[in-house]
């Protein structure tokens, strides 16, 4: 979160000709409901997600183009849902209810090509986040904390995402600490990786 997905996505989309399917926040209600109210929206919009995140991956296998996601279906759970029940804002049961729902529905798609994870530190995070300036998240909507802590999981999703049957195919992981992704010589070496995993 805040470690350029959305930057990636849009560099991608221009450079090698593929279509973006964007999360688009500022479309979202429940988000904005979330942000202003965590505990009562959680469980809703995490479902929202599921099925919003369904439908992309199912567009961006429909064969009719080769597209690119700008976040991944089990990110919801794996990272947000883990820390949302710790927090308190899922209860022990919704959290079982979603890690069912999410199972079942992962099973039901096809994989994607190829799943790119963004690594950085919570301090960098924070302060894109801060420089993006969206009112829902810069007005109370996200604390530092909250931040730090889901900085955590993402330290293991690459393996958690395996491990859980979420993702078969090449993972490709970029620390965006030392790659600028508006550089364009960096781009062209994360582009070379893509296509060596690819071929």
């Amino acid at each position: 979160m805040g470690l350029g997905k959305s930057t990636l996505t849009a560099v991608m989309e221009r450079s090698l000709r593929l279509k973006g399917l964007y999360e688009a926040p500022e479309e979202n209600p429940l988000l904005e409901k979330f942000l202003g109210n965590k505990k009562k929206y959680c469980f809703e919009l995490q479902r929202h997600f599921l099925k919003m995140r369904s439908k992309q991956r199912l567009k961006g296998k429909s064969g009719d183009s080769s597209y690119i996601k700008d976040r991944s279906l089990a990110e919801d759970l794996l990272v947000f849902c883990y820390q949302f029940e710790k927090d308190g804002l899922l209860t022990p049961d919704e959290l079982n209810q979603l890690i069912t729902e999410f199972k079942e529905v992962n099973r039901t798609l096809p994989s994607a090509d190829l799943l790119i994870i963004l690594k950085g530190s919570a301090k960098l995070a924070w302060s894109r986040i801060q420089q993006r300036g969206r009112e829902m998240e810069t007005e109370g909507g996200w604390s530092n904390a909250e931040i730090r802590n889901l900085n955590e999981w993402y330290k293991t999703y690459q393996n958690d995402v395996v491990n859980y049957g979420f993702h078969k195919g090449p993972i490709l992981e970029i620390d965006v600490e030392k790659v600028d992704l508006t550089n364009r010589i960096h781009c062209g070496y994360i582009f070379e990786q893509i296509y060596e995993l690819l071929k």
